[in-house]
């Protein structure tokens, strides 16, 4: 059997189960707060492929890594007997949270699907790739113009796609698993196989999407507020506006700013929220 075609009923067998990650869904807080998820950890007690894990739980490899720096893994294997962080805490980008959300900048889509009263209360996240410098993938508003279920031997591509309203961009699986996380594609959006698979069963000819590129989000969770940094500010004005944007939500929601936490968000960027006010 074609590759393709053993890929195809792979993919098909996890839509009966469901989604590639373990947890895919997330409720979205009803009070509207924007810090949702919890970071995981999972304890590895024989040698496991990175990308395996990775898969499983919908994260990019380049992720999983960061968030594990003492975790050497060799070869692609995390170690026997390894505790393993799971960066499933996340802040929603800055926009409506309506059918598809791509932030390019952290190589994630979001998908909000519409609940009975058309209200989403939940979200689904799943690590993607995104176009290299020479083909960016561009920001804006489309929708899904066209879904594409093909499991010809040629198609590169993988089984499903979906087509936006901009024609030349997919959103697309791939075979090559390790590929998820880096801007690595020409202009297009991949997904883990089994992730693609799962939305392309859900979503609809239609449905919304929105490209952002928000390197930088901040969020709230209790009246606390977070910070989410996926690449270092080097230039001192985009910090200070940051740093802006967090004093004045402090004033707002009668909190502290911890400058210390603060610093070590915008320096050293980790993926995850890091709580940057205090009582």
């Amino acid at each position: 059997m074609h590759y393709w075609s053993r890929h195809l009923a792979l993919a098909l067998a996890l839509l009966a189960a469901g989604c590639g990650s373990d947890d895919p869904a997330f409720a979205l807080p009803a009070n509207g707060d924007s810090v949702v998820g919890t970071v995981q950890t999972v304890h590895v007690t024989t040698p496991t492929r990175a990308v395996e894990l990775a898969q499983r739980y919908s994260v990019g490899l380049s992720e999983l890594r960061r968030s594990n720096p003492t975790v050497r893994m060799r070869g692609g294997l995390i170690p026997a007997n390894s505790e393993v962080t799971l960066p499933t805490e996340f802040i929603l980008p800055d926009v409506p949270r309506r059918g598809i959300v791509i932030n390019l900048a952290e190589r994630r889509l979001y998908f909000f699907p519409p609940d009975t009263d058309e209200r989403p209360r939940r979200v689904f996240r799943f690590a993607a790739a995104v176009g290299r410098d020479e083909w960016q993938t561009p920001t804006g508003e489309t929708r899904i113009a066209e879904k594409i279920a093909d499991a010809a031997a040629e198609n590169p591509l993988g089984p499903f796609a979906l087509r936006l309203g901009w024609k030349k961009h997919l959103i697309h699986g791939t075979g090559t698993p390790d590929s998820i996380g880096p801007r690595a594609s020409q202009g297009t959006v991949r997904l883990y196989a089994a992730d693609m698979a799962w939305l392309f069963e859900r979503v609809q000819e239609g449905t919304p999407v929105r490209l952002v590129d928000q390197p930088f989000k901040i969020g709230t969770r209790g009246g606390s507020l977070y910070l989410e940094s996926h690449a270092p500010l080097s230039a001192p004005e985009i910090r200070e506006r940051v740093a802006q944007r967090i004093e004045a939500l402090a004033r707002k929601h009668d909190r502290r700013v911890d400058y210390d936490a603060l610093k070590r968000a915008l320096s050293a960027p980790t993926g995850l929220p890091i709580r940057v006010s205090t009582s």
